[in-house]
């Protein structure tokens, strides 16, 4: 298969939520539009649709997805990245009405999830 001549533009909203501890270096991302929101003051609907002007791809941290929303994306979103494990804060629907794909991290935090799980055990045990 051969490989895309042009990058993806992607727009990376709320990355304050993504970058918690500050280690990620947002300037390897080339063709790239990252917003460092604070965690507890997300953007607007009206922020997130100026933000992917122009962009390929939207990934997101814990932000909820609307139809309205989505409804208003600029056409070129074709891909949304929930940075998380689910799909519960994306109208599914309308994304596959606009034929936008979704995609999520299925396995995000499965360690941490499990020590934790051993850790209450451990103590519930005690």
């Amino acid at each position: 298969m051969p490989r895309p001549t042009q990058l993806p533009t992607v727009a990376v909203i709320n990355a304050g939520r993504l970058d918690w501890d500050r280690q990620i270096n947002w300037a390897t991302l080339p063709n790239s539009a990252v917003y460092h929101e604070e965690p507890e003051h997300p953007p607007s609907d009206d922020d997130i649709i100026l933000m992917c002007r122009g962009c390929d791809v939207m990934v997101t941290k814990e932000i909820q997805i609307t139809a309205s929303l989505i409804e208003s994306l600029p056409g070129t979103i074709k891909l949304i990245c929930e940075a998380g494990t689910g799909y519960n804060n994306i109208d599914m629907d309308e994304c596959r009405t606009r034929g936008i794909t979704v995609m999520n991290v299925p396995s995000y935090s499965e360690d941490a999830v499990a020590s934790l799980v051993l850790t209450f055990i451990l103590n519930h045990a005690a």
